[in-house]
C-alpha cells in the first residue's frame, strides 16, 4: 500500500524563473513508498535521478541497507530517505521519483496565457508548478559530511533562449521568403502557386516578423510559450505546379485542389481519384 505525505513546498515567481523573490509556495501530496533509496554521484555530489530507487513500504533491514550499498558500487552512495518525516530537500525529491499527472485531462488546474483584448490561450501550463518542474532533479547536491540534502534547491533551467527563438524565427522568415522569391524563376517566372497560396506566404512572413511585438516580454512573455504560426506551406506539395490550368474549377486528379482553392475537398478529391482509376483502366 502506497504511502501518502502532504507538504508545502517553495516555488518560483514564475515558471522557469530562477527567483523566489514573491515568496511563492505550494502544496503537494507526495504518493508511494514510506522508505527509498537514492544514489548520488560519489565525486560530484549530485544526485542521480536517472538511477531511480529502491522503495519499501516496511522499514528496511539491515540486508536491505547493504543490498543499496551494494547496488551503489564505489562510485556512489546509497542515501535513505524517511517519507514520515522528511526535510523539504528529501519530500521534493521523493515527489520527482513519483510524479503524477498534471495535465488538462487529468483535472490539475492550468493557468491560461493571453493577451490583452484577445481571449486565445496562446499558451498554458501546471499551476501550481508541479516538484519535478519547479527544481533541477540532476544538480540538486548532497553534503556527504553533513549527511544533508544541500539547500537551496535549484531551480528547473529554462530550454530554450530568446537568441535561440529569434534564430528559429529568422529561419522560417527566410525559408519562406525563398519560397516566394523563387516564383519569379518557377514554371517559366509564371511561378508554381496560386494568388491564395502566395498571399498566405506573405501573411505568415508578416506574423512571424511581428510575433515579438504581439508577444512583448514586458507583458512576461518568455521564448518558451511564444508560439509560431501555422505554417501555410504544410499541405503543400514541393514544386508542385497549383497553377496547372486555367480552368478556375477543374479538379487536379492528384490533390484535389483547384486553382482558386488552395484546401482540397476530401469527397471532390475521393471522385477524382476513382474516376483517374477508372479511366486508367478502362478498355480500348
Amino acid at each position: 500500500m502506497a504511502f501518502t505525505k502532504t507538504f508545502t513546498y517553495k516555488v518560483p515567481d514564475d515558471y522557469l524563473a530562477q527567483t523566489d523573490s514573491l515568496g511563492k509556495t505550494a502544496e503537494w501530496t507526495y504518493d508511494g513508498p514510506r522508505w527509498l533509496f537514492v544514489f548520488v554521484d560519489k565525486e560530484t555530489n549530485k544526485w542521480i535521478p536517472s538511477q531511480s530507487c529502491i522503495g519499501f513500504n516496511r522499514e528496511p533491514t539491515t540486508g536491505d541497507i547493504e543490498h543499496a550499498n551494494v547496488r551503489a558500487g564505489i562510485d556512489e552512495i546509497a542515501v535513505q530517505i524517511d517519507m514520515s518525516s522528511p526535510s523539504d530537500e528529501e519530500a521534493v525529491i521523493a515527489s520527482i521519483l513519483f510524479p503524477k499527472d498534471t495535465g488538462k485531462a487529468s483535472g490539475y488546474t492550468q493557468k491560461d496565457y493571453k493577451i490583452a483584448g484577445d481571449d486565445t490561450v496562446y499558451y498554458s501550463r501546471p499551476e501550481p508548478i508541479s516538484p519535478d518542474h519547479a527544481y533541477a532533479a540532476d544538480e540538486i547536491e548532497y553534503d556527504q559530511a553533513a549527511g544533508a540534502w544541500k539547500s537551496p534547491l535549484p531551480w528547473f533551467k529554462p530550454w530554450i533562449s530568446m537568441e535561440q527563438h529569434k534564430a528559429a524565427r529568422d529561419t522560417l522568415v527566410a525559408d519562406a521568403q525563398a519560397n516566394l522569391d523563387a516564383e519569379a524563376t518557377e514554371n517559366g517566372g509564371q511561378g508554381n502557386l496560386t494568388d491564395q497560396q502566395r498571399a498566405a506566404l506573405t501573411a505568415f512572413i508578416g506574423e512571424l516578423n511581428g510575433i515579438y511585438t504581439k508577444f512583448a516580454a514586458a507583458d512576461g512573455w518568455g521564448p518558451h510559450m511564444i508560439p509560431f504560426p501555422d505554417d501555410p506551406r504544410t499541405p503543400w506539395i514541393d514544386g508542385y505546379d497549383y497553377r496547372v490550368t486555367d480552368y478556375e474549377e477543374l479538379i487536379d486528379a492528384a490533390t484535389g485542389l483547384t486553382k482558386s482553392s488552395d484546401v482540397p475537398d476530401a469527397a471532390v478529391l475521393e471522385s477524382a481519384q476513382v474516376q483517374t482509376l477508372r479511366d486508367g483502366t478502362k478498355a480500348d
